[in-house]
């Protein structure tokens, strides 16, 4: 994922992975928003504690620790 698909994306846009994962994440976040929440489904459905947080300029970070890039990420994107 690029910083403008990253700013341009919403929480209905669809989910995405981390690389060796089969885990669905959604970036919990508004368009035009630079950062934002990654959550599972469930997390998100049940307001839970989200798994980590992602900024458009490439952290995702979990408890203070980078964890990954956004670069990495694997977008699935919902049909429109």
């Amino acid at each position: 994922m690029t910083e403008k698909e990253f700013i341009d994306w919403g929480t209905d846009d669809g989910v995405v992975r981390f690389p060796n994962s089969e885990q669905d994440y959604l970036i919990v976040k508004g368009r035009g928003e630079t950062d934002g929440a990654v959550a599972t489904p469930e997390q998100y459905n049940a307001f839970a504690l989200n798994y980590a947080h992602a900024y458009s300029y490439g952290p995702v970070m979990r408890f203070h620790a980078t964890i990954g890039d956004i670069k990495d990420l694997i977008v699935f994107r919902r049909d429109q």
